[in-house]
């Protein structure tokens, strides 16, 4: 017996060298060790990072995981350093093992890691091996765990220790981004907000293998770009990958991103910060002929800031690939899955979602809210409710208010009481009439498109010119109206009806003949409402015309009211001139928008933040008597009127302490982005 208990534990030695002996020197992944900085000083904190690449079809299981699989582990050692601090790695992905039951942290393709250290006083060069263990496997079988001792040897930078090196690291340093691929396709257009790389896994492949294209994208600071999937009214991520005829083309693979409420959707969105990994693989034809190919891969996306889309863009690529002899290996005869994240990856999925995507049996976050109406709708209603409130001061309007309420106080219902009922029927017909507008622009400007209006320089600028158009309006230079015919007939079908349907068409009326001054209101509400979803213009219009009408009805209800109410006079024709100085502002900032898009550089951040300045300070000018307009009456101006003029002068003042330098808070949403 104990002969043959020998002999086994000799051939189990025998077999473990032979395989020990048939694997690269470090397994099926390659280490490459870097100082960062490279010209770490005496006394300065540094990173020794490893940068690894993982052979297609196998995988490393990260540092951190459990006990159940050999976790990666690096450590330094040598002279002229310390160590200061836990080895930290990239992103892995996180996959559920069927076998272990439980959820196990891999990477695929490059990754790195890396521990901080402290040059030691005096040092000329920091030298030694990086001791790294650890194990590579494919989906059916594995390496044995591994050690392997990678050489390094740096000189020391010369002067005294920096501030900026004072500390330890805390996270790992950028790399060179050729690390991830081959550049994107000179002829694109180089303004894009994403710069990508792209390379195949493996390169050299055989028929019947699954051949991985990885897209890495590197994203400028403050941007972000939205994945494949999200709701209506985004523009989605593509990846298209052209194919020979019989090759079999896989899903797109994404990893979580990050998950946010979309100001302008209302609506929680999925996108990519700072830099991600994607990948699409394609299966090889068993019966393929070798031969040397390029893949043509095309990226479709849309940047955005906080503030702005940038236009839709393409970036391409030809990636060169052999389909060499041979009988497909086990390793990639499968259709691989999500590569790890480079450094810069930012992941906030939402709450109860997995941590990061995967294929077959991991877990993946994705998809998009619905059912209720989302809290990104909370200030548009209450923006179009407040339009609708502010036009009730304007000229057309305000002295019709007491005129429409004393005609249906006049005429009772048959309990002798004020006839409410009319007068809702009339703000009914209000309401109607403004939410078919609403409607109608939802049918013409769906949100499908939508997007990709906002984000072309010619519809922001045509914006920017109504928006002035408006305001001129507003100012009294011209009256926009309807043609007197439409008004006239709205009138008499009104006057010829009895019944309900008499105070609805008197509404509708109303609504038509006031149009002169609700119609840069109008506009307003609906250009912020061709931004979102199929329903927003027409809840939208719903909101403005509420506010519009509700006035109406109630002081129908309580006429006595009205004798609180403030007289008429050239008060209004004053709130209708500084709602003009408002359009500007408005015109303002959608001419910049189209000049940022198309790159113009003429409608900067300062001459933007400039005309803003120079905008409110004239108007707190004007209100204060100070400047006058072409139309303006003589009469000196009122308490109230000189206090908003003050109000206006500092808010000039708040935009001209913006051009040198000082914080705009939460209005950096309406400015350009600064120049990089």
């Amino acid at each position: 017996m104990r002969i043959l208990t020998r002999s086994l534990a000799f051939v189990l030695l025998v077999i473990t060298n032979v395989l020990a002996w048939a694997q690269p020197e470090t397994g099926h992944a390659q280490f490459k060790v870097r100082l960062v900085p490279a010209d770490a000083r005496p006394g300065e904190h540094a990173l020794l990072m490893v940068d690894t690449q993982v052979d297609a079809g196998w995988h490393v299981y990260a540092h951190e995981n459990n006990d159940q699989v050999i976790n990666l582990r690096g450590e330094p050692k040598g002279t002229g350093f310390s160590t200061a601090g836990e080895l930290m790695e990239s992103k892995f992905s996180v996959h559920f093992d069927k076998i272990l039951n439980t959820e196990i942290n891999w990477f695929e393709g490059p990754f790195h890691f890396g521990v901080p250290v402290k040059i030691e006083a005096g040092a000329k060069e920091v030298k030694g091996n990086y001791v790294i263990n650890f194990q590579a496997c494919t989906r059916n079988t594995c390496d044995i765990p591994m050690d392997v001792e990678i050489p390094f040897s740096f000189p020391v930078g010369t002067g005294a220790a920096r501030p900026e090196y004072a500390e330890p690291a805390k996270s790992l340093a950028p790399v060179d981004p050729t690390f991830y691929g081959v550049v994107q396709s000179e002829t694109d257009d180089a303004l894009g907000k994403v710069k990508w790389y792209a390379r195949v896994e493996p390169a050299n492949a055989r028929p019947g293998e699954w051949v991985r294209v990885v897209a890495t994208g590197i994203l400028e600071d403050g941007w972000n770009y939205y994945a494949s999937k999200n709701p209506e009214g985004t523009f989605p991520f593509d990846f298209q990958i052209e194919t020979p005829e019989g090759w079999t083309l896989g899903e797109l693979k994404e990893p979580t991103g990050v998950f946010k409420e979309d100001p302008t959707l209302g609506q929680m969105v999925q996108v990519f910060q700072g830099a991600v990994a994607v990948s699409r693989s394609v299966q090889i034809p068993a019966n393929a002929t070798p031969a040397d190919l390029n893949l043509a891969v095309k990226l479709t996306y849309q940047a955005c800031d906080k503030s702005v889309c940038d236009m839709p863009k393409d970036a391409s690529f030809s990636l060169p690939l052999t389909v060499a002899a041979g009988d497909a290996r086990d390793e990639i005869a499968a259709e691989q899955g999500l590569p790890s994240q480079p450094i810069g990856y930012v992941e906030k999925p939402k709450e109860g979602d997995a941590k990061a995507a995967g294929e077959g049996g991991d877990k993946q976050a994705a998809g998009t809210t619905g059912g209720t109406l989302p809290t990104g709708w909370v200030p548009f209603l209450l923006a179009a409710f407040g339009a609708g409130l502010l036009v009730l001061g304007t000229p057309c309007v305000f002295p019709m208010i007491p005129i429409t309420v004393s005609y249906f106080s006049k005429n009772k219902g048959k309990d002798g009481k004020p006839n409410v009922a009319g007068a809702t029927a009339f703000g009914l017909g209000i309401m109607g009439t403004f939410t078919i507008i609403g409607v109608a622009v939802a049918l013409v400007a769906g949100p499908a498109q939508i997007q990709v209006f906002a984000a072309h320089p010619v519809f922001n600028l045509a914006l920017g010119v109504v928006f002035l158009i408006f305001a001129l309006n507003l100012l009294g230079l011209y009256e926009i109206q309807l043609p007197s015919a439409w008004a006239n007939k709205a009138q008499q079908t009104g006057s010829k009806k009895g019944g309900f349907i008499a105070p609805v068409l008197m509404g509708a009326a109303f609504a038509i003949t006031s149009f002169t001054c609700t119609a840069p209101f109008v506009g307003t509400v609906l250009v912020a409402a061709t931004q979102g979803e199929f329903v927003r213009p027409i809840i939208g219009m719903l909101a403005f015309s509420a506010a519009f009408a509700i006035p109406f009805m109630l002081l129908a209800a309580f006429p006595a009211a009205l004798e609180k109410m403030p007289k008429s006079g050239v008060w209004m024709v004053d709130f209708k001139k500084y709602l003009g100085f408002i359009e500007i502002a408005a015109a303002i900032h959608y001419i910049s928008k189209a000049d940022f898009i198309s790159q113009w550089f003429v409608f900067t951040r300062p001459i933007f933040v400039a005309t803003w300045a120079t905008i409110f300070t004239i108007a707190g000018f004007w209100l204060l008597g100070v400047l006058k307009l072409w139309n303006d009456y003589e009469a000196k101006p009122g308490w109230f009127r000189r206090g908003f003029g003050l109000a206006n002068l500092f808010f000039g003042l708040y935009w001209f302490g913006a051009l040198n330098g000082a914080s705009t808070g939460w209005m950096e949403g309406f400015l350009p982005p600064p120049a990089t």
